[in-house]
């Protein structure tokens, strides 16, 4: 079987459901060199083995921005601030920079309880004011990533609430499959991030709490650490609600759709178990990529140094070979060691966030889910690598009228 025409991650009815695909590809080559010159990973062993081993380096997305932007030059068009941006992102760097900056974040990373605690407090805020009648994503599953990832950077909502839609361009930079038209669009988005961004920076005290002062104190501090800290801050602010928006709107999609699964979310350890196996199932995060500065074989292929490889995280947590069931929500799975945020150095910082965010609009939702329903087709976004829906319509139903 010719797997490469199987592997088609700019199709819109690919990407829309691509596990199926995935399990015929996985079958027949784990790995294998797609049509664009990538060699792409799809079982769990392998994907594992390129996250977690240090000989591996992230970084080429950004060296592919750079080629694109000198290109872009040579006809007069500017994609400085995508440059600037994806430079600044920490998944596309590697040590010792990586490093220092983990460092800083982990030490002011705040805990599961405040994480609660203000997920909760936001989730019953949103929800006072519930029609009867929405959009999931817009109403609930952007707006509380946005706030909690404000709150937490210490920024105003209403800058985070301004700016969301050019985070939303923004993130679209990790595609490996961009076009430079999108390039051009996101150049738009990048800039407007920067300008507002430099703004708030120059007037942070880098004494106050949250995320962003401690980035600033840090980058004022330290002598060694050479990152630029407002595309850091920009970062933290697109990543805080990209993929939970995603996490949280597959979930309430799920138990909307297979009401059965209500009964056995009856507490917090259910529910947060339900949202990891919803993790694994529906990995936000499909692809991902690296680079290998040596030769090496994986699968019985031999892959030669300097070559592009995208992982398919979405396809190793269906492996049948690690997963047994690969395909089935089991709440109660022994072992979920799902990649999902990844694996090894840059293994999310933002997991628990996430798995707090999405476990807390599900329980918030619980006593509504039985007379909600889906109004209308779902709208996905056309891109693998952040797989997520656009839109949901909702109804909830009267009480009243459900007794009747």
């Amino acid at each position: 079987m010719d797997v490469t025409k199987l592997w088609q991650p700019s199709n819109p009815g690919f990407i829309t459901n691509p596990f199926p695909v995935y399990s015929k590809i996985l079958a027949h080559a784990p790995v294998f060199q797609s049509p664009t010159g990538d060699f792409v990973v799809m079982n769990y062993d392998g994907v594992k083995h390129v996250l977690f081993a240090k000989n591996f380096q992230t970084g080429a997305r950004a060296e592919w921005i750079y080629k694109m932007t000198q290109y872009a030059t040579g006809r007069n068009i500017d994609f400085g601030s995508i440059r600037q941006a994806v430079a600044g992102m920490p998944i596309q760097q590697n040590p010792p920079i990586h490093s220092l900056i983990r460092s800083v974040l982990a030490k002011n990373w705040p805990s599961k309880s405040f994480l609660s605690t203000k997920s909760s407090e936001i989730c019953d805020e949103i929800l006072a004011d519930m029609p009867p009648s929405f959009d999931l994503v817009s109403f609930i599953a952007k707006k509380l990533p946005v706030w909690m990832g404000c709150d937490v950077l210490g920024m105003p909502r209403s800058l985070g609430e301004e700016l969301q839609a050019d985070g939303f361009k923004l993130v679209q930079l990790l595609d490996p499959y961009l076009t430079f038209k999108d390039l051009k669009n996101i150049q738009v988005a990048s800039t407007n991030l920067r300008a507002s961004f430099d703004l708030y920076y120059s007037s942070l005290d880098k004494e106050s709490a949250g995320l962003a002062a401690a980035v600033k104190k840090a980058a004022e501090g330290n002598p060694e650490f050479n990152a630029d800290p407002v595309s850091l801050i920009i970062f933290l602010f697109i990543a805080a609600f990209e993929t939970t928006s995603s996490l949280i709107s597959i979930c309430l999609q799920t138990l909307i759709k297979d009401k059965e699964l209500l009964r056995k979310l009856d507490d917090d350890a259910s529910i947060e178990r339900f949202v990891r196996e919803i993790l694994r199932l529906h990995s936000p995060v499909q692809i991902t990529g690296r680079s290998n500065p040596e030769p090496i074989a994986l699968s019985g292929v031999e892959i030669p140094a300097n070559s592009t490889i995208t992982l398919c995280l979405g396809s190793a947590n269906r492996d049948p070979s690690h997963f047994e069931n690969p395909d089935q929500l089991i709440i109660d799975r022994k072992v979920n060691d799902h990649l999902s945020f990844g694996y090894g150095m840059h293994h999310c910082l933002g997991s628990q966030m996430a798995v707090v965010e999405a476990a807390s609009v599900v329980k918030a939702f619980l006593p509504k889910l039985e007379r909600t329903s889906i109004v209308g087709k779902p709208v996905w976004e056309n891109r693998l690598m952040i797989r997520r829906l656009l839109s949901m319509e909702l109804a909830i139903s009267n009480e009243k009228a459900m007794s009747v």
